[in-house]
């Protein structure tokens, strides 16, 4: 970890990623204590998504950049190649997702992360520090970017959800403070706003999933379905840039 990071201890950092993992994404959860088998896959925590396939956290801190890749990619071929492992824990074990957190990722780094993302279903943060007293991180998404144009870039969308999915962009695309969407060539889109991600959409066969945190780490999912679900998804969002921006 990079001198700046110094007062946070890797168990320390770990058990708060487990109390927060809604912050990288939200309803995604952390099991405590991390299974054995899941630890033998190389993962350094690991949960559900709103889906119940596996979230496999890689923690790289003190790594380097060419190690970061291919331990990237080993965890992630570990777990395919081992569903098993998986399958006492998670609905979808051969669907795993990898997250991967660093202190910093290069851009060198970020191409390279970019182009298998897709594939490993990859999110990467770097992590920072906020204030003189170190009271939390705060995750910047590297991988993937933010969509240039989320309309023309969202990945293909059920027949019936396509309109839904377009209304729900374009709206969210007037929203100020402006949001940011997260897409990365596939499921889910992050929407990423002042304090950070506040929802997610999934694709769930024929289905589209609107996902977001309520208080006392409550998960609210609603299946974009109708012109009232997605009256609800941008209220939902509004209600979000607004307390992030301390307006209301």
């Amino acid at each position: 970890m990079s001198a700046a990071a110094a007062p946070w201890q890797r168990a320390e950092l770990l058990a708060w990623l487990a109390r927060h993992a809604e912050l990288l994404e939200p309803g995604v959860r952390l099991l405590e204590p991390l299974p054995e088998a899941v630890r033998r896959l190389g993962a350094d925590a690991a949960g559900p998504d709103p889906l119940g396939r596996p979230v496999l956290l890689l923690l790289g801190e003190g790594a380097g950049a060419e190690d970061l890749f291919e331990r990237t990619v080993q965890l992630a071929t570990r777990a395919r190649s081992d569903a098993g492992a998986l399958a006492p824990w998670f609905a979808r074990p051969r669907e795993p997702r990898i997250f991967l957190i660093a202190p910093e990722l290069d851009a060198d780094l970020r191409a390279r992360l970019a182009l298998i993302a897709p594939g490993l279903l990859l999110r990467a943060w770097s992590m920072q520090l906020e204030g003189k007293a170190v009271e939390r991180p705060r995750f910047v998404c590297q991988v993937p970017a933010p969509l240039e144009s989320p309309l023309g870039q969202a990945p293909a969308a059920p027949a019936l959800s396509q309109p839904f999915l377009r209304r729900l962009l374009a709206a969210a695309g007037s929203i100020r403070p402006r949001l940011e969407v997260l897409g990365g060539g596939g499921w889910p889109l992050i929407f990423s706003g002042a304090r950070g991600a506040c929802a997610a959409l999934h694709r769930d066969g024929d289905d589209l999933l609107f996902v977001t945190e309520r208080a006392a780490r409550r998960t609210d999912v609603l299946r974009l379905a109708d012109e009232e679900s997605v009256d609800r998804a941008l209220d939902a969002l509004l209600r979000e840039q607004f307390a992030g921006a301390g307006i209301g």
